[in-house]
């Protein structure tokens, strides 16, 4: 997305840079840079807060498997007793997620 963003953005300014000729479809004012103006409306989000939010993503997702890798290799056989924690973990991950989307009633007083 920051690529396309700053692609977007740089085909604009090459257009603008361009002397203008109408009959050649280059230049302010030509169908080009009409279409480039509205390129760079679709590509300014892009760059500005879409890419750079998904770095942090990226690093999330990262260490969250750097943490976890060792803990599926250590517990490559599962038993009983590792089953029922998963299933009690998924039980109250499932029950914070409900809760969360609850309804709090001293806002909707507002």
């Amino acid at each position: 997305m920051n690529n396309a963003g700053g692609a977007w953005d740089n085909a604009k300014k090459i257009i603008e840079d361009e002397p203008t000729d109408i009959k050649n479809n280059t230049g302010k004012g030509s169908e080009r840079h009409i279409a480039g103006v509205v390129g760079d409306m679709v590509g300014d989000p892009f760059k500005d807060t879409a890419g750079p939010s998904l770095n942090p993503l990226i690093k999330v997702v990262n260490l969250v498997a750097l943490i976890v890798a060792p803990v599926v290799v250590t517990y490559k056989e599962l038993n009983f007793t590792t089953w029922s924690v998963i299933l009690i973990l998924l039980g109250i991950l499932t029950w914070a997620v409900i809760r969360s989307k609850a309804d709090v009633p001293e806002l909707l007083e507002e």
